[in-house]
């Protein structure tokens, strides 16, 4: 599981003690949720991603979905291939829509170990 590390030595992590053996987790929710790296963050606003030239600038330093340096998931670069084949495909095929009556996606999510958005329902019309 990303995130999981374990103290080797005694030590201090922001003020505190943190004794050897300790297992320590990465809360990557209040990372992604922090108004510091993100204002707004509970906005909707694609455009957090991108510079002043509207080139996608990478937020893995500020929520590190697979994790950083070293220990950096192996699967990432094919997760993310992956994830742009398959939108690819799927725009390339389909019109989305939301479904007749409905005006906007809800807002929210579902709270838990991992989080999910709230159900929704949508139109995909063959192209």
């Amino acid at each position: 599981m990303p995130g999981i590390r374990g103290a080797l030595f005694d030590t201090t992590l922001g003020g505190f003690n943190v004794p050897k053996d300790t297992i320590l987790l990465i809360n990557h929710a209040k990372m992604a949720m922090n108004p510091i790296n993100f204002p707004q963050p509970q906005k909707f606003d694609p455009t957090r991603y991108l510079d002043e030239n509207g080139v996608v600038v990478a937020p893995d330093k500020k929520i590190m979905l697979f994790g950083n340096g070293f220990r950096k998931c192996p699967g990432m670069q094919i997760a993310r291939d992956m994830m742009f084949t398959v939108m690819a495909n799927l725009l390339q095929r389909f019109t989305l829509q939301l479904p007749e009556g409905v005006t906007v996606f809800p807002v929210g999510r579902r709270e838990g170990l991992v989080q999910h958005p709230l159900p929704y329902k949508i139109r995909a019309i063959p192209r």
